[in-house]
């Protein structure tokens, strides 16, 4: 937690679904919710209001990728833009789940790379975030888009680590999703007691949702219990291939930890489906009632507000 003066800060929730998050953070460093209006016209315009003065002061914009992505970086740019105009000296963008993460690259001749969209939005002039602050970012490469504003990546891995632990669940090997997860499975092997650590040889032929596994390498599954890691649980398709290839390999027993539980489509139903004992995750993405429900008692949420609050001052 921060130990600094913070009468000079504001904390901005950027919408509603953002408003646990941003009190919990609120909560943690014992000052209220900035106080906000807002509104969406028939036209689906976005009007956000501050009220207060925040000349000299240090803004902090909440923001969590719930619903349609274009429309909450829309939000965090406006709250951006009205802050400035209320006075703010500066204004940082608290992001736990980096939208358009996985757009990181070139994937094609001819195809945007919404990151680097992303990161030249957020330094324009009338929106100007001077630092972002984010969680486990697909590619950390990412932050090169950035020409100006400082980028700080926490993790989430200790954390979940800690509630995988705190379960005594006699995990015996940790297993990467693909060749990208093989740093962050070391990570949580090491934390486990420095047990068995692979990675999926995964590849998706057709650029689909649906990859193929063609090993696990590093590590032999046979009679374990194992731990799969990835950044972001989507549609689940790379855990489920996952898991059922370790199955294969002669795994006993799977578990799942990611940061950011996106679950579009029918991704709740499949994991409950699933052999997969449980998918821990974090709460950088709100899951709703619906699809914990859904979930069949599979979904662990681990809180990581705690991160950020550590970086406000």
């Amino acid at each position: 937690m921060s130990m600094c003066n913070l009468s000079d800060v504001v904390v901005i929730s950027a919408q509603s679904g953002a408003n646990y998050f941003a009190g919990a953070i609120c909560a943690e460093l014992g000052i209220k919710l900035c106080k906000t209006k807002s509104k969406r016209f028939l036209n689906t315009n976005f009007f956000p209001y501050i009220p207060g003065d925040l000349r000299g002061k240090r803004a902090y914009v909440v923001q969590m990728l719930n619903g349609e992505t274009d429309k909450r970086v829309i939000e965090a740019a406006f709250w951006a833009n009205a802050a400035k105009h209320a006075g703010a000296e500066e204004t940082t963008l608290i992001v736990a789940g980096f939208p358009y993460g996985r757009s990181d690259k070139m994937h094609q001749p001819g195809g945007a790379i919404g990151a680097e969209v992303i990161a030249g939005l957020f330094e324009l002039e009338c929106v100007n975030f001077s630092r972002i602050i984010t969680c486990d970012l697909h590619n950390s490469g990412i932050k090169a888009y950035f020409k100006s504003a400082a980028v700080i990546e926490k993790t989430a891995l200790p954390d979940l680590t800690k509630h995988l632990l705190g379960c005594n669940l006699g995990i015996e090997a940790v297993v990467g999703s693909d060749k990208s997860s093989r740093g962050k499975a070391a990570q949580v092997a090491n934390a486990l007691g420095g047990i068995g650590c692979g990675y999926c040889n995964k590849s998706r032929p057709d650029h689909s949702e649906k990859p193929v596994i063609s090993e696990i390498i590093g590590v032999d599954v046979r009679g374990l219990c194992i731990a799969l890691v990835d950044d972001e649980a989507s549609s689940l398709g790379t855990i489920l291939e996952g898991a059922d290839y370790a199955f294969g390999a002669g795994a006993t027993e799977v578990y799942a930890m990611c940061t950011h539980p996106v679950l579009v489509g029918g991704a709740a139903e499949k994991l409950a489906k699933s052999r997969i004992t449980k998918l821990v995750v974090s709460n950088s993405i709100p899951v709703s009632p619906a699809k914990m429900a859904k979930a069949g008692g599979k979904l662990d949420i681990v809180p990581i507000h705690h991160l950020f609050s550590e970086e406000v001052y």
